[in-house]
């Protein structure tokens, strides 16, 4: 097992880190040839595409991998069902670009809806070959492939910026990078397409696929409501504002846990059911995630200004403050993140989507509060408090039904990392206080230099250096660092 995580973790971070390099290369050069209404347009369709993606897939991704009596004919008839899935949804979405032209105003909504449809209708073909890389562990492919996709949808959105199409160089963006995925999905995959179509294989997967999915519906509507509200009550520029905030604050934890997900869930389901060995992995990883996240919120709490500017440029001011606030919340998502591939690695989709319910309806209900107090800053105000506010509630019901352990066990976890954001907290108070109001490049690269001393120190004073080394030299969860 510790090998199989080594290999898992090098080879997605080889592949995230360098599919990150690629989006924020993309995004810095198309985010000065479009405008904050260009990306709001395309904001308020890639929401009901979300919600799409979600319908298609239908929870057989994670079935097909914890599944471990499926054979070559099962795995051909559940990727039948998922395609003729796929091209129902695409229609209807398609078909809903009428809808949110009358609803939101303006042609263009219709035809970006009709781009993305296609881009849905791949992303349902590919979900059963990907699975299939990812159950026989082929890290390496996977991401190879994400990586290609990646890199020819940024050529393309970027070339068709150049020549003039305005907004739909994203839809195009996005369909480019899923018909090249597809296309190395089907090369590499051990699936064979032949005619053959059972739903009795859809059958031997849908007691766990259907909580997952239900789960994932409850979890779209969470993280994307409020991309649809704010559209609609505050206009698609506040949208823009908005969307450009919160896309940020989840990168760091999107970059960390594209890592560490999708190696979990396909390595801890073969102990499903050992417990101590799936507690014992998770703990780990949540003392990692806080030595990352809690000094990271800090960074990007106080250095607000200079990351918005540096990357997207001046036009994007609307977005510090909200950006500033959403930051204090990246450690809390970060370290809640790995909850849903234990639930899944122990089989628990049931207990997953009760939970993910209950979280929704809090997160929901503090998005009206924001929407109901003012603008995108007190959303984002809003939002940070829900963020935070559920997060021991919801450890607290895993531990109790999932781990066999407590939330104290779990909080112990965290206690030496949140020290060290404080230490790396300091100097950048001061470095608010005393730098003047110059070049943000500069001034980002002084905090980031500061920061970064200051961590490091905490760290080493407190000892909690030796997680990370712990974590290199014995990759897997056979036991806690210290």
């Amino acid at each position: 097992m510790r090998e199989l995580f080594l290999r898992g973790f090098l080879h997605t971070a080889v592949g995230k880190y360098s599919r990150f390099a690629i989006t924020l290369l993309v995004a810095a050069i198309l985010s000065r040839l479009l405008t904050p209404m260009d990306y709001g347009t395309v904001a308020l369709v890639s929401v009901i595409a979300a919600f799409a993606d979600v319908l298609v897939d239908a929870g057989l991704g994670p079935a097909v991998i914890q599944n471990k009596t499926l054979d070559a004919d099962d795995n051909t008839a559940i990727f039948w069902f998922s395609a003729a899935l796929s091209a129902v949804v695409a229609l209807v979405f398609g078909a809903c670009g009428w809808l949110l032209e009358l609803f939101y105003g303006g042609a263009v909504y219709r035809e970006v809806t009709w781009l993305l449809a296609g881009s849905v209708f791949t992303y349902g073909l590919s979900i059963v070959p990907r699975a299939l890389l990812t159950k026989e562990k082929n890290f390496r492919d996977v991401n190879l492939i994400l990586v290609a996709g990646s890199f020819a949808g940024g050529a393309v959105g970027v070339t068709t910026a150049l020549l003039g199409v305005g907004v739909f160089a994203l839809p195009l963006q996005s369909i480019t990078s899923g018909l090249v995925s597809l296309g190395l999905y089907f090369a590499r995959s051990p699936l064979r397409v032949r005619r053959l179509w059972s739903l009795g294989a859809v059958r031997k997967v849908w007691g766990f696929a259907s909580w997952q999915w239900a789960f994932s519906l409850v979890n779209y509507f969470t993280r994307n409501l409020d991309s649809l509200l704010v559209g609609k009550l505050l206009g698609p520029t506040a949208l823009g504002h908005y969307n450009k905030s919160y896309n940020l604050m989840m990168q760091p934890n999107q970059l960390l846990m594209g890592v560490i997900l999708p190696v979990m869930h396909p390595i801890l389901s073969d102990y499903q059911n050992d417990v101590a060995t799936v507690r014992r992995a998770f703990l780990r990883i949540v003392r990692v995630l806080g030595l990352v996240g809690l000094p990271l919120s800090v960074f990007c709490a106080l250095s607000s200004r200079e990351i918005i500017f540096s990357l997207y440029g001046d036009q994007w001011g609307d977005a510090v403050f909200p950006f500033s606030v959403l930051a204090w919340s990246i450690w809390a998502q970060m370290t809640l993140s790995p909850a849903g591939a234990v639930y899944m690695a122990r089989g628990r989709t049931r207990a997953f989507f009760l939970v993910g319910l209950g979280s929704g309806a809090f997160i929901i209900a503090m998005l009206c509060v924001g929407l109901a107090w003012g603008g995108i800053d007190q959303v984002a105000i809003a939002l940070t408090i829900a963020f935070t506010a559920q997060w021991p509630v919801l450890y607290a019901v895993m531990a109790h039904l999932v781990l066999e352990s407590t939330l104290r066990e779990i909080v112990r976890q965290l206690c030496r990392p949140a020290l060290v954001a404080l230490i790396s907290a300091m100097p950048l108070l001061a470095l608010n206080w005393l730098l003047p109001d110059w070049n943000v490049f500069a001034c980002l690269g002084i905090k980031l230099a500061t920061w970064g001393l200051f961590y490091l120190a905490g760290a080493v004073l407190l000892r909690e250096h030796r997680v990370i080394l712990d974590l290199l030299r014995k990759p897997g969860p056979d036991r806690i660092a210290p």
